[in-house]
């Protein structure tokens, strides 16, 4: 009686590990297609990852891993600069953007400008200045505003011939372009 007792716990224990061995393919496969399933979203949604990441947990560093894009770059930048009201003010952290953005795209639009304001606020006019020339040079009369900021500048440099010159230019390039700029927002009265 006690042979029998003693061979079916063999059988028992047998059985549990061919049990456990059968199951160990399977984990595998279910591990290899989880594995398989994040390479092929990484690389079929590798500028949705970006986003998600972003938008989650507003962790830069994290995100610009995903993407190096210089537009995204400037998103992150402007988010720190609390532009459009949607964001926090660290222009330290926007600075850096800015700067990753123009590293990887020299012509992105609007990244000297913001480069420029923040020079500005920091109190450096010179490098202000020179971003906010190199954002006229690139991209002309697309953006009133940088001739408004550079007129500012040259305004606290001293130099207030050529200031009124680049606050007239904005206005006039405001009313070409239908951008909503209006004397009075540019705190000079009116120019005309």
């Amino acid at each position: 009686m006690r042979k029998k007792k003693h061979s079916s716990n063999i059988r028992i224990r047998f059985s549990h590990k061919l049990t456990r061995i059968s199951r160990l393919p399977l984990v595998r496969l279910l591990g290899v297609a989880a594995i398989s399933c994040f390479i092929f979203s990484f690389v079929a949604f590798h500028n949705r990852i970006d986003i998600f990441v972003w938008y989650t947990f507003h962790t830069p560093d994290t995100a610009f891993v995903f993407n190096h894009d210089a537009r995204f770059a400037l998103m992150i930048g402007d988010y720190y600069f609390n532009e459009g009201g949607k964001g926090v003010y660290k222009p330290d952290i926007a600075k850096t953007y800015y700067k990753k953005a123009l590293a990887i795209d020299p012509t992105v639009r609007n990244a000297w400008h913001q480069l420029s304001r923040i020079d500005f606020v920091e109190g450096d006019l010179h490098a202000a200045y020179d971003d906010i020339n190199m954002q006229i040079t690139l991209h002309g009369d697309s953006f009133p505003n940088s001739y408004y900021m550079r007129g500012l500048i040259e305004g606290y440099i001293g130099n207030l011939d050529a200031a009124e010159k680049d606050f007239q230019k904005a206005l006039a390039i405001g009313d070409r372009s239908g951008y909503p700029l209006k004397a009075g927002q540019l705190g000079v009265g009116q120019v005309r």
